[in-house]
């Protein structure tokens, strides 16, 4: 049945909407195009079953290593007198987003993910954009994609 839609869709039409005869090739390629998406939707749901189990086993992210920071030296009113770097030569201050500038934060979010508030930690629309922009319609498109990338930085700073 999933085949006679698909012959009727993309063959071309005899006389009575019937469709034209085709060689044993046009057959051949129509199953293998049938099998395909059949094999495609079965790993899609195949994915989204076994994705909560993988995410659960990985386990919770060590950040004892980010919050290893600069040793900081200060007086009894808590104002910093001498900070050290790491021995990489790294500074890493403590800081919270209360401390920072809030047109930073404003334009970091605003440069790096601009729905960064409304999704949890994967933006579905940008990857499906992404996956769609893979398959360019005019073969210049990726390389203004790469200019406008480079001269974002530019318009941040007029």
């Amino acid at each position: 049945m999933l085949i006679r839609r698909l012959r009727r869709h993309l063959l071309p039409q005899g006389e009575k909407g019937r469709a034209v005869s085709t060689s044993r090739f046009t057959r051949s390629l129509l199953i293998a195009l049938a099998a395909a998406l059949a094999l495609a939707s079965i790993a899609g749901v195949g994915a989204t079953i076994a994705w909560p189990r993988y995410a659960a086993s990985l386990g919770p992210i060590d950040l004892l290593a980010s919050r290893d920071g600069s040793t900081v030296v200060v007086d009894r009113d808590g104002r910093v007198l001498r900070p050290f770097t790491l021995p990489d030569g790294r500074w890493r201050l403590p800081a919270t987003t209360h401390d920072v500038d809030p047109r930073y934060i404003a334009m970091l979010v605003a440069y790096e993910d601009g729905r960064f508030y409304e999704h949890h930690g994967v933006d579905a629309r940008a990857l499906l954009r992404v996956r769609i922009g893979e398959f360019p319609v005019d073969r210049r498109q990726p390389a203004r994609r790469d200019v406008r990338r480079l001269l974002a930085p530019c318009r941040l700073v007029e």
